[in-house]
């Protein structure tokens, strides 16, 4: 409970807003794992009306005056932990969206989608030049985004802040370099060594049949619930989902 009633409006909102997405990351998932070839050009539709949706709920005024009102209140003080850091990443969320445009977001999510199903079949038939455009014009577009939220910034530390907050390239420069130090002598000693590893048991053929059962086993094993989840294939596998519904997808190679 808390004294703030504008903070309580702000979850309400923000709960429309994960309903929203999690409409969407179902969308995705179908898109990914369900859905005929040629329902692509529909579900980009479908996919760019949703994010142009979010981002409308995301940016709403309503939301900015609420974070303005909460902050401002005498009970602000009396919030817990989780509560203030609720506002704070609300806040950092708002002031980045309200730097993109509806439309831009709607176009993103667009060509993300076609571009996707193009780079589908460009791994397919390994042939690079039917996905060379796609990647291209999505390169254009995240440059722009990255302008969006930074018009001065490095392009690359500013997408980077979405996936690591706080990260930038100079700081994983200095990973990297740390690690190469270490890896790099380690490395060349173990390919050198007289002493090599038997590789025949990893470099046989494991049938898909076989790598599926042993990808349940280890669901099972980790008490993974099959009725609040599913597995499934992917060509990129990736997990999605919230609560009692998280999916898992699984890419499968003979070979690997």
């Amino acid at each position: 409970m808390t004294k703030i009633p504008q903070y309580t409006k702000l979850l309400e909102l923000y709960k429309e807003i994960t309903l929203l997405n999690n409409i969407n990351g179902v969308l995705y998932w179908d898109f990914e794992v369900m859905m005929p070839k040629k329902g692509t050009e529909q579900r980009s539709e479908e996919l760019a009306y949703m994010s142009g949706l979010i981002h409308e709920r995301n940016i709403s005024p309503q939301i900015g005056k609420l974070l303005k009102k909460i902050q401002e209140h005498k009970s602000f003080d009396d919030l817990s932990f989780q509560q203030k850091r609720n506002v704070e990443l609300i806040m950092r969320d708002y002031e980045k969206a309200t730097k993109i445009p509806v439309a831009f977001a709607k176009e993103l999510a667009k060509h993300g989608a076609i571009s996707t199903e193009h780079w589908k079949t460009a791994k397919a038939k390994a042939d690079f030049s039917i996905f060379r455009d796609d990647l291209a014009k999505m390169i254009e577009l995240k440059k722009q985004e990255a302008a969006y939220l930074n018009p001065d910034g490095d392009p690359y530390d500013v997408l980077l802040d979405d996936y690591e907050y706080g990260f930038n390239k100079k700081i994983y420069d200095k990973i990297f370099a740390e690690a190469k130090s270490g890896l790099t002598p380690l490395i060349q000693s173990l390919v050198t060594a007289t002493n090599q590893p038997d590789d025949s048991l990893i470099l046989r053929k494991c049938p898909v049949r076989v790598q599926t059962a042993l990808a349940h086993d280890v669901a099972a094993f980790v008490h993974y619930d099959l009725n609040a989840g599913r597995i499934d294939t992917a060509v990129h596998p990736f997990t999605t989902g919230y609560f009692d519904d998280v999916r898992i997808t699984i890419a499968f190679d003979e070979n690997d």
